[in-house]
């Protein structure tokens, strides 16, 4: 692999999504999360990171990863070129081809989601912390017992503290097992967790960007194309949301089925400001129009969601 282009910047939230937002030179408006300051940019230096997809090898570059982004990036700029021209939801092939792609895109920008990195890395700092407070965790614990467990956390009963550990951590401990021929000791644990946090992002991603579809269509979720009566729809920096009984839900497991088979619960995506795609059991693959005042609950989510920076066509658009 070629090393000529240190440090490339690459979209957590991809380019051809946050043009849909900006006005007829490209503009967008963004409003800082923490400031409220809104100004004026452009997609190709928002929602980017220094080497975000790349993976290393001898100080070789690997760009492998981002080619699911890349996939699904073109066949939403396809989407969204479709949509010029006007689709027809009534014929049940289009209607099929545009909701697939709608979830393939749903369930990438779920992966790609910092806050999902983040909770990760959480999770795999907290383990090496208790494995570093507790070095002999392990000794005692016999390599048939261990793997067992690894592949059944519900087999390690009781609810002492080890036991609650063991099964929390169990999917991140049985990552960190894989790869490994001997005996995991805490020692090895505690550094391959090490290594899954520097790649687990990248590597993670294709997988989670196939599974995600297929959990939706187990959990028989239909989406709906929301189109705003008044108003606009606004989005930000984590752009898909996750709703509860109409209220903003976080700390969710996405791959699980529930967060999707509910019937309080439902996933939201802006799509441009005059559209975006609703995600539920009681969806039915229609195009619907919406109230300003739902425009106006969905912008308070999306606005609450964001981690850094909100996104409109129109800075009055933002929620005060």
């Amino acid at each position: 692999m070629p090393q000529s282009r240190p440090n490339v910047r690459q979209h957590v939230v991809p380019q051809v999504y946050l043009e849909q937002f900006g006005d007829a030179d490209g503009t967008l408006q963004i409003q800082d999360v923490a400031s409220g300051r809104v100004f004026p940019g452009r997609p190709p230096d928002l929602c980017v990171e220094k080497e975000v997809y790349t993976l290393l090898h001898d100080q070789k570059r690997d760009d492998s990863c981002d080619k699911i982004n890349n996939e699904v990036e073109g066949a939403i700029g396809a989407f969204y070129n479709r949509l010029e021209s006007g689709v027809n939801l009534a014929d049940e092939q289009t209607r099929r081809e545009i909701f697939t792609t709608l979830a393939v895109f749903t369930a990438n920008l779920i992966a790609r989601s910092r806050v999902l990195r983040d909770h990760l890395n959480n999770s795999l700092d907290a383990i090496n912390q208790f494995l570093a407070k507790h070095p002999d965790f392990l000794d005692e614990f016999p390599e048939d017992k261990y793997q067992e467990f690894l592949q059944n956390p519900e087999s390690v009963k009781g609810s002492s503290k080890i036991a609650q550990v063991l099964r929390k951590f169990a999917q991140l401990l049985r990552y960190s097992n894989e790869a490994r021929t001997e005996p995991c000791t805490v020692a090895t644990t505690i550094e391959s967790l090490k290594q899954l946090i520097k790649i687990h992002y990248p590597v993670l991603l294709r997988p989670r960007t196939a599974i995600l579809p297929e959990i939706m269509q187990r959990a028989r979720v239909r989406g709906d194309l929301l189109v705003p009566e008044s108003g606009r729809f606004i989005s930000a920096d984590d752009p898909v949301i996750f709703i509860v009984n109409g209220e903003l839900a976080t700390n969710l497991n996405p791959t699980d089925l529930q967060v999707w088979a509910a019937t309080n619960r439902s996933v939201y995506l802006p799509l441009r400001p005059d559209l975006a795609v609703h995600w539920t059991v009681n969806g039915s693959f229609v195009q619907r129009t919406v109230a300003r005042e739902e425009v106006e609950c969905l912008n308070r989510l999306v606005a609450a969601n964001a981690i850094r920076q909100r996104f409109a066509r129109v800075a009055t658009d933002f929620p005060t």
